[in-house]
Parts: C-alpha cells; structure tokens; sequence
C-alpha cells in the first residue's frame, strides 16, 4: 500500500510538469513567418503609401558557410490608406504568414512624407508595440521601391548595406551622421534644434558588374527638420563644416592644395568644440565657435613646412566651418543648432527672445571661428618643426 501511495504522489507531480512542456506548441518555424527588415512611407494624392521589405532568411540560412553566393530574393509590399495605421492594416490583409516587425533595421520617409507635420503623422508606429526604437531613419526623393530593391554588391545580404547598417561607412568617410528612430523623436521635439536627417540616394557612376552598371546607397545631404516639417535639403557639398561641429566623427579628410597642385591629404578624428554666446545691444545673440582637433598627415604630395601645414589645415577647417554655416543662413536654417545651445546655456534669454522666436541668424551673426590642429605623427614623412 506504501508502494501504491508514493507512486500516486510522483505521478501527481509529475503529469502538471509534462504540460508544462508543452509551451512550445504554438511556436512557428522562421520558414512560416514574414520578417519586415525596412520600411518606407509615402504620401500621395490624398493617401499614404507603406513599402515593406522583406527577406527571405531561410535561403540565406540556406548559403551560410558556403563560398557560393547567389542573388537572395527581396519581397516589397505596397499598400495605401487615409492614415498610415490603415495602410498598415491594408497591408494584412493580402499577406500569407503572420508578420514579424522586430527586425526592421530601416525607415525611409519620401519627401512628401517630410512636407507635413511629421509627428502627427509617423503617431501609429510610435505607439505600435513590436516597431522597435534601434532603426535608422533615412528621407528620401527616390521611389522607395527601387530603394528597396536594390542589388548588393558580391551577392551580399541586404542587410549589409548603407540603408541597414550605415556606422560602417561612417567610420571610413565621417561625412553625415546616421541617425537611429529614437534619437529622430528626440531631437524633433528639442527646442532651438534643427533635425538633420541623412537622405538617401542611388549612386549609379561608379559600380559596375561586368562593365554593366549598377546602383549602390549613398547618403547625399540632409533634410533640415525644423518644427515638425522639412525646411530644406542640403548636398554635401555644402555641409564640409558639419564634420567639425560632431563629436561622433570617426574620420574626416582634409585636402590642401598649393596653387593648382595637391600639397598634403591629413586625416581628423573626434572633434571637440565649444560654443561661447554674447549679446549686442539689441539682445540679439552672437556665437563664437572653438575648435580642437588631432589627426595625422595620410599623405604629402610636396616638401613643405610642418608649421605651415598645420594653419593651412586650421584654415581650411575654418573656412569649412563657416561656408556651411552661410549655406545655412541663405536659407534661414541654423544647421549648426545654435539656437539650441542659446537654450541650454541662458534659457533666461531664452524666454526673453520668445523662446526663440526673436532670434533672427544672419551672416555675422557667427562672429569668430577659433580652430586649432594638433599633428599627431606624420607617419614615415619628416617635416620641419
């Protein structure tokens, strides 16, 4: 009887466990899921546009560990609504599997899209549970679509480009800082801060398969973000001062010329600087820009002095510095977000300025530009000191 009772009791304890095994049950295979990797907005004719893009994992599981690479597929959705919850909601409706939103790692909103009160908007992803913070953000004046689509270079995952993974340029090339979906909302709301947000494009003339040619990402500017809306769109070409200005820089060339000759290329990296503000009689504000930079010598195409080379580079980055700045000011945007460092050092005169509202930028308002370079080594070049 002994016996009988303790095989009832183990048998107690035992069965709830066994259904506690079988929790797995309702799990689905990678192969019975749409996993969403980036995601586009569009506006038109009344109607927001949504694109997904979406892999296929199981045939790049598939190749993993092999040295034979193929053209992996890359499925693009298109679905329309009166709001972008809707166009969302729209897009269930002719999808096969269930949809996983976690692993989207990039957002791209078209130009359209950044003419309209952009928070009001973009509010259904914000509240949206399974639409993670990490993306990067990205607008755009080029069909989301052929974004979307295009081929990588050696067979790649597209997850390896610029439009998933933008820190790894950066790091070569630190021209316009990436920007992640968090730091978007962030800095959309910030008083006093211009939201510049990298733009996207197709670079066609310099990639080529097999003398074909092929189009390959590029960050080509920035969309000024002021307010909620899009105040205008700068190349590159004119925002060489930015490097200066972002701590985050990773490396930033430098090319002097002597005459219509090449004299030296140097390389930058983690700029400091420090913004000092005063006051005219008006109380308008004025800024004073302080800059410290260390970097080396790349490469030395003439004999030149070490001396003379380290103020032509500091007249060079000077010159960036405020070029870029009059960009800005041709335009009424404060790229620098001057305003901003008003806000946090005197919001007192702030307040007085109507929040900012009676700052007006204008070409002196930036009175002094101070730069100073530091040459770390000169590598295998010796320079007179």
């Amino acid at each position: 009887m002994r016996k009988i009772a303790w095989v009832c009791f183990c048998s107690l304890l035992i069965i709830p466990l066994l259904f506690l095994l079988t929790g797995c049950w309702d799990n689905k295979s990678i192969q019975d899921l749409t996993f969403v990797t980036a995601l586009g907005i569009d506006y038109k004719n009344g109607e927001f546009i949504i694109y997904t893009q979406s892999l296929d994992f199981t045939n790049i599981a598939k190749q993993e560990g092999s040295s034979k690479k193929e053209k992996k597929p890359v499925w693009i959705a298109q679905a329309k609504g009166k709001t972008i919850d809707r166009a969302i909601n729209h897009f269930f409706k002719s999808n096969q599997l269930r949809v996983v939103w976690d692993y989207v790692t990039g957002i791209v909103l078209s130009e359209r899209v950044l003419e309209k009160d952009i928070l009001a908007h973009i509010d259904s992803l914000l509240r949206y549970p399974e639409v993670r913070y990490t993306p990067w953000i990205f607008g755009s004046e080029k069909p989301i679509d052929s974004l979307f689509t295009t081929q990588t270079l050696f067979g790649m995952s597209p997850l390896l480009t610029i439009l998933h993974n933008p820190q790894e340029p950066y790091r070569q090339d630190s021209m316009i800082e990436p920007i992640r979906f968090q730091r978007f909302i962030y800095e959309i709301r910030e008083p006093g801060l211009t939201l510049l947000l990298p733009s996207l494009s197709l670079n066609q003339k310099q990639w080529k398969k097999d003398l074909k040619k092929t189009s390959q990402f590029q960050i080509d500017g920035v969309y000024a973000i002021k307010a909620g809306t899009n105040r205008g769109w700068f190349p590159n070409t004119q925002l060489y001062g930015l490097r200066w200005m972002t701590p985050s820089t990773v490396q930033a060339f430098v090319y002097l010329d002597q005459g219509k000759k090449p004299l030296a290329d140097l390389a930058f990296s983690k700029p400091k600087h420090k913004v000092k503000i005063t006051f005219d009689q008006s109380g308008q504000p004025h800024f004073s820009i302080n800059v410290d930079v260390h970097g080396f010598i790349d490469e030395l195409s003439e004999k030149t002095d070490f001396e003379e080379l380290r103020k032509k580079a500091e007249q060079k980055i000077k010159q960036e510095i405020r070029d870029t700045y009059q960009h800005g000011v041709k335009k009424g945007i404060d790229l620098y977000s001057l305003k901003n460092h008003l806000y946090r050092q005197n919001i007192q005169a702030w307040k007085r300025l109507s929040n900012g509202k009676d700052i007006t930028l204008t070409k002196t308002s930036l009175k002094t530009i101070h730069v100073r370079v530091k040459i770390d080594h000169s590598g295998l070049y010796r320079l007179k000191k």
